[in-house]
């Protein structure tokens, strides 16, 4: 489990750049960007070396979130907006599988 909390800031940055590429041309990220969120963030995090037995868990949670909170390109494309998003389905992903809570900030 240690590698997929090692794992969020990396993915929350790659993520971005496959959200960036899926909105390309909209304002506002909308379920008709779903598909194409998925599709890249697939290959973004598997990319990346997250489990593949988790990217489609985490890239689905991903677009979901993004997609819930009505984010802009623009604010997809922000790190201090997506990271969370990216934490918060690492986190996700990991408590689906029983492990405990994630590590205190420092």
């Amino acid at each position: 489990m240690k590698s997929l909390y090692s794992l969020s800031a990396r993915v929350a940055a790659i993520t971005t750049v496959a959200l960036s590429i899926a909105a390309c041309g909209s304002m506002t990220i909308g379920e008709e960007q779903r598909e194409s969120i998925v599709s890249s963030c697939t290959t973004a995090a598997g990319a990346s070396g997250m489990p593949a037995a988790q990217v489609a868990t985490y890239c689905a949670c991903s677009a979901n979130k993004v997609i819930e909170a009505k984010m802009s390109v623009t604010e997809a494309n922000d790190q201090s907006k997506l990271a969370p998003i990216a934490q918060a389905c690492i986190a996700e992903l990991v408590a689906a599988q029983g492990a405990p809570a994630a590590p205190a900030a420092q």
